[in-house]
């Protein structure tokens, strides 16, 4: 959904007419009344307190906003700012259960007598949690592939703890294909 050019105009007018409005309030030295300024300023500005005290009521009603066209009213900051978080965390996720599907296929090639069965759901769990995360977001494709080298080296180096074995004892860089490392039935022996 694309916004109109007349509406981003009155997001802009309105926005100008609100600052204007505690301009106004300080020009008339109000400033010792501070909760009135303060509650003059939120109203201005359309400052959601949802947004700090109910994150998931501010995006329903967020939601609705733009459903019903009512620009004016979204709070705009919060919404980008979101949007982008959404974008971090789908990749923070990722990154996330590849170093935890790193950490364990380490584990099971270089603890082989230690194998467990919670050891193969997590390396299972990780790389279908990776697969989930493409799947809704398709455009991180290759998102495990820019990460593969970082993760790997927090993976070399949290293997080495969780096993007491020596930092030295693992590969500097990572030994497995990232084909191999998401393939479900690939394990290293």
């Amino acid at each position: 959904m694309s916004v109109s050019g007349s509406a981003w105009r009155q997001v802009l007018v309105s926005t100008l007419s609100r600052c204007w409005l505690v301009v106004e309030a300080l020009k008339e030295k109000q400033v010792d009344d501070r909760p009135r300024l303060l509650n003059l300023a939120k109203r201005s500005f359309n400052v959601n307190t949802n947004y700090v005290t109910d994150l998931s009521l501010w995006a329903h009603e967020t939601a609705n906003l733009i459903r019903e066209g009512r620009w004016q009213n979204i709070d705009l900051e919060h919404l980008v700012e979101e949007l982008e978080d959404l974008g971090k965390s789908e990749k923070r996720g990722i990154a996330s259960q590849l170093v935890r599907l790193l950490i364990h296929l380490l584990k099971w090639e270089y603890q082989p007598q230690r194998r467990s069965d919670s050891w193969l759901d997590s390396i299972t769990d990780s790389r279908l949690q990776i697969e989930l995360a493409i799947m809704d977001s398709p455009s991180l494709k290759n998102y495990p592939l820019l990460e593969l080298d970082q993760a790997y080296q927090r993976a070399r180096s949290n293997a080495a703890k969780q096993t007491h074995l020596p930092l030295s004892k693992f590969p500097e860089t990572c030994p497995y294909a990232l084909d191999k490392i998401l393939d479900q039935d690939w394990l290293p022996e």
